[in-house]
């Protein structure tokens, strides 16, 4: 089974598949995807839970619904009518980018880009600003000074 940690389904089906371990003479695996992002690459993986049953070298997905009897009958017999049929995928280490490795999404890469962009402009906003009133208090000086000298 390859699952997420914060999925329901996931939790679910887990001591459905313990249970089952204790009954049948079959393996069953579960591989938290979050953490280990190269097993979710590999098999294609687009949603949780996402069940496999390997044999002779070939993935066969598990579509239907998660009870032990259907499980066992799709390992049993059922998985030679599975859609899905493919060679296990060859591994390939997952190349983690920039973007994912220091921001969850695109979106935010975005904002930080954008906010960083608008701090620097306020910045040189703000310095001007003091030049302009520097200048303007060395005037304001001169002209109370010619004030009283009148």
């Amino acid at each position: 089974m390859l699952y997420a940690p914060w999925c329901g389904h996931c939790k679910n089906l887990i001591p459905v598949l313990d249970k089952l371990a204790d009954q049948v003479d079959y393996k069953f695996i579960a591989i938290d995807c979050v953490t280990n992002p190269d097993t979710k690459k590999r098999f294609g993986v687009k949603g949780y839970p996402t069940l496999l049953y390997i044999k002779d070298n070939k993935t066969y997905k598990f579509q239907g619904q998660r009870t032990p009897e259907l499980i066992i009958k799709f390992i049993e017999e059922d998985y030679l009518q599975s859609k899905e049929i493919n060679e296990i995928p060859k591994y390939e280490p997952y190349k983690e980018n920039f973007i994912d490795k220091y921001f969850n999404n695109v979106w935010i890469f975005i904002a930080v880009i954008v906010l960083t962009g608008l701090t620097i402009f306020v910045t040189i906003l703000c310095i001007n600003d003091c030049k302009e009133n520097r200048k303007l208090d060395k005037i304001e000086k001169e002209l109370q000074e010619k004030k009283k000298e009148n």
